[in-house]
């Protein structure tokens, strides 16, 4: 079976203010620690660079080059395409590694190998990953968002799940329409890069396509991680470091806490109840320059 590839520590980069089930949905926020009134990002980059590879990379690429780090590194880097032309990469790593490290939820196949292969790629799911349950298996269709505000990062998200399940992606290259069936038969043809054992295989297969006699039932769930300038008011920075620590954690639980509601009624009217939904929020202060900041130290 396969495991997950990274530690459990990412969770320790942030202050986690909101954890709730709504509906058998979770709804996770995370803020980043502060630092003398300033969010604080650098633990956050040691783990991202710890983790990129395992992201990156196809489980036989990393075995092959295992004992070779300096050119694992470079593999990782030359796979992320130019910051300035996808605005989702530090989102869809970071979702990786919420995944891994907070749900256990291990990942299938390195989608950024595919992406970098024209001839596969197209802008379907941000990542594949797995579950184990009490009542079986889920197989998770990731969507990472990276968004001015919370509620387009949120209604855009559920609309592009809705289109993704309904196979009414519009590929850029060939204009057909593909969705979840494309997704599926792209993971199949490339199991060989994740799995090395004939029953790593089969199990691939069995959350891809379930049958009555494997492993057991199966779901498909959906995780969305979104990043989000949360545009705090910067008089704020007056106030003591406890005090400014107090009043952002507040106004930022309230931000999440007025959008469950939206998140139901989003859900509910793109039909989606029966899937299980696994939200990780994060507010970046500078989106944009912090998203492509953060990346180069990642990739540097």
């Amino acid at each position: 079976m396969i495991n997950t590839s990274i530690d459990k520590e990412f969770t320790q980069c942030f202050e986690k203010l909101y954890d709730d089930t709504i509906d058998k949905n979770s709804i996770k926020y995370f803020c980043p620690l502060i630092n003398s009134n300033e969010f604080e990002y650098e633990y956050m980059i040691k783990k991202l660079l710890q983790y990129a590879p395992s992201y990156c990379l196809s489980r036989s690429t990393l075995e092959e080059n295992s004992n070779n780090p300096l050119l694992l590194s470079q593999l990782t880097r030359n796979k992320f395409r130019e910051l300035d032309k996808n605005e989702g990469e530090l989102a869809e790593l970071m979702g990786y590694s919420f995944l891994e490290s907070d749900l256990m939820a291990p990942k299938i196949i390195s989608k950024m190998e595919l992406k970098t292969d024209n001839n596969m790629y197209f802008n379907g799911a941000d990542g594949v990953h797995y579950l184990k349950t009490d009542d079986g298996y889920q197989l998770i269709f990731v969507e990472a968002k990276t968004y001015d505000d919370l509620y387009s990062g949120i209604w855009n998200s559920i609309d592009s799940i809705d289109k993704f399940k309904n196979n009414s992606i519009k590929d850029e290259k060939d204009g057909k329409l593909k969705g979840i069936k494309f997704e599926k038969a792209l993971i199949s043809a490339n199991i060989m890069k994740e799995a090395f054992s004939e029953e790593d295989k089969q199990f691939i297969k069995d959350i891809l396509y379930p049958r009555r006699d494997g492993i057991g039932p199966v779901d498909t769930s959906f995780s969305v991680i979104i990043l989000y300038e949360p545009k705090l008011d910067k008089d704020l920075k007056s106030l003591s470091n406890h005090e400014y620590r107090e009043k952002v954690h507040e106004v930022l639980k309230n931000q999440i806490i007025t959008q469950t509601n939206n998140i139901k009624s989003l859900i509910k009217k793109h039909n989606l109840n029966g899937h299980n939904f696994y939200f990780y929020i994060v507010p970046l202060d500078d989106l944009y320059n912090t998203r492509h900041s953060v990346l180069q130290e990642v990739l540097r």
